[in-house]
């Protein structure tokens, strides 16, 4: 899976307001941070932003691919854990 794909999924996840699914897309530091409060709080924020914005490109770095913005700010960086990747922040906040 890409990076974008990766975001699209977590964005879906977010979307249909699945915890579960957003919390196993995180490192294990960041999964508790993820209420149900956030979850609502980034599904109104996902409603003017689009994925093309959010995934602008992507940079390899030793741990893994720091995902930039369009707008050039780092989003995010993904993290292999097994056969996926995780993302190393809230990123949706």
């Amino acid at each position: 899976m890409n990076a974008k794909d990766f975001i699209a999924t977590q964005i879906a996840a977010i979307q249909r307001g699945d915890l579960t699914a957003v919390r196993a897309g995180l490192t294990e530091r960041h999964r508790d941070k993820v209420t149900a409060e956030l979850l609502a709080k980034a599904q109104l924020e996902l409603q003017s932003i689009t994925l093309d914005e959010l995934v602008g490109s992507t940079v390899d770095v030793d741990d893994g691919v720091k995902v930039m913005m369009k707008n050039e700010r780092t989003l995010t960086t993904l993290v292999p854990s097994g056969d996926v990747w995780l993302a190393d922040t809230l990123w949706f906040k």
